[in-house]
C-alpha cells in the first residue's frame, strides 16, 4: 500500500500512520523497515513478479544489516500494516523467520475468489504471511470471518479504527459562513470521500437522490473530496447544486476545521471498508448518518453519535435523513455524544492499551 510519506491521502494510510504513533506510545521503538510498495492493480504476472524480486533484495539488505547489529538494537518483532492479494508482503515473513522474531499483522484480508486467480501470487504470499503471523489485528469484521477459515481464533483479534484526539482549536463557523456564502443558520450537512469509480460514485449517486427527497427543509451541503469523477459527481448534485459547495481536496490536518464547522456528516457508505471519514467526523464533534458499514457497526448503538440504516438503499438514509431533519434537537443531542462514543470505543489510549496486549504477549 502507500507507505507513511506519500502524497496522496487516502484512508488506509491514515489508518497506518494511526498505528505507528500508537506503537510509540505504547512505548515501542518503531522504524519503518522499508518504503517498497507490493501493490499491484492490474493482474499483470510479469509486474508482480518483477516486484517480487525488488521485495526479496530488500529482504537480503534488511537481513544483513539487521544481523550486523549489536543484539541489543536488533529488531524485536516485525508489524505489518494492511495485507491482500494486490499488496502482499514479501518482507515480513522472511525476515522475521531468519530473525527469529513474531510477526504480527494489522488488517488482513483474504478474498478466496482470488485463488487461482490474476493475484494468485499475492494471495498465495498472504496465505504464508498469515500462517505465520504470532497476531492477526482484524479492523473489518467481514475480513475476521474470511480469517477464521484459515488461523486458529486465539491468534484473531478485533480491533475498532481509533484516532488521536483532535487538538486544533473549535472552528469558526461564522467565518466560514461568510467565506462560502453560507446561513449559519441553516442546517449544515457535510462529506468527505474520494471521487472515483466503484462504490465511492455510488455513495455519491445515493447521497444526492436522498438530498433531493429532503428539499423542503434548510440545508446545505459541504462537500470534501476530489478525484477522477468529480465531473460526474457534481452533475449528480445538480438538481439541487445551489444548495452544494464543493471544497476540492483538503489536507488531513485541516479536515476537522471544516468538518466540525457542520451539523452531521451524511455517507451512505456501500462497501465501505472502514469508515474513517467517518470517524473523524464523530472526532470533531460531528454526528453520522450513514449506511450501513460493518465495520462501524458495534458503534451504532452505543449513545446516539452514530446513527446506521439497516440497509443501503436510498428510501432507508432518505428516511432518517428527514427524521433528523424534521427535529431540531434530535443533531444537537446527538453531537453531544460524540466526546464519550470515541473516549470509551475508538480513542488512541485504547488501542495503545490493546497493542501493548497483543505484542506484549509475543514480545520477548
Amino acid at each position: 500500500m502507500k507507505p507513511l510519506n506519500h502524497p496522496i491521502p487516502s484512508g488506509d494510510q491514515r489508518i497506518a500512520r494511526l498505528f505507528f504513533e500508537a506503537l510509540q506510545q505504547a512505548d515501542y521503538r518503531v522504524e519503518i523497515a522499508s518504503t517498497l510498495r507490493s501493490w499491484e492493480g492490474k493482474g499483470d504476472p510479469l509486474s508482480q513478479q518483477q516486484i517480487r524480486a525488488s521485495a526479496e533484495a530488500e529482504c537480503r539488505r534488511l537481513i544483513t544489516r539487521y544481523q550486523t547489529l549489536p543484539e541489543k538494537e536488533r529488531p524485536r518483532c516485525w508489524f505489518t500494516y494492511h495485507l491482500y492479494h494486490k499488496a502482499p508482503d514479501w518482507i515480513g515473513p522472511e525476515v522475521s523467520r531468519v530473525m527469529g522474531i513474531p510477526y504480527v499483522v494489522a488488517e488482513a484480508s483474504i478474498a478466496n475468489k482470488q485463488r487461482g486467480g490474476p493475484w494468485h501470487q499475492g494471495w498465495e504470499q498472504s496465505m504464508v504471511a498469515l500462517r505465520q503471523a504470532a497476531a492477526v489485528l482484524a479492523l473489518n469484521p467481514r475480513d475476521e470471518v474470511a480469517l477464521r477459515d484459515y488461523l486458529p481464533a486465539e491468534r484473531i483479534h478485533s480491533m475498532l479504527p481509533f484516532l488521536a484526539p483532535d487538538p486544533l482549536p473549535k472552528p469558526n463557523r461564522n467565518a466560514l459562513a461568510a467565506a462560502l456564502g453560507l446561513d449559519p443558520h441553516d442546517t449544515w450537512l457535510v462529506t468527505c470521500a474520494m471521487m472515483r469509480p466503484g462504490d465511492k460514485l455510488s455513495s455519491y449517486q445515493r447521497l444526492a437522490t436522498s438530498l433531493q427527497g429532503v428539499s423542503d427543509y434548510p440545508w446545505r451541503l459541504l462537500v470534501i473530496g476530489d478525484g477522477r469523477e468529480r465531473a460526474a459527481v457534481e452533475a449528480l448534485f445538480s438538481p439541487v447544486r445551489e444548495r452544494v459547495v464543493f471544497v476540492g481536496e483538503q489536507p488531513v490536518e485541516t479536515m476537522a476545521q471544516w468538518v466540525g464547522c457542520c451539523d452531521l456528516f451524511v455517507w451512505p457508505a456501500v462497501n465501505e471498508a472502514i469508515g474513517m471519514a467517518m470517524l473523524e467526523a464523530m472526532n470533531a464533534g460531528v454526528p453520522v448518518l450513514s449506511g450501513y458499514s460493518p465495520t462501524l457497526f458495534p458503534l451504532a448503538g452505543t449513545g446516539g453519535a452514530l446513527i446506521m440504516t439497516t440497509d443501503n438503499s436510498c428510501e432507508r438514509f432518505e428516511h432518517e435523513l428527514r427524521r433528523l431533519l424534521s427535529d431540531p434537537l434530535l443533531i444537537p443531542r446527538a453531537a453531544d455524544k460524540c466526546p464519550e462514543l470515541m473516549r470509551r470505543h475508538c480513542s488512541l489510549e485504547k488501542a495503545v492499551a490493546t497493542l501493548q496486549e497483543i505484542i506484549g504477549a509475543h514480545y520477548d
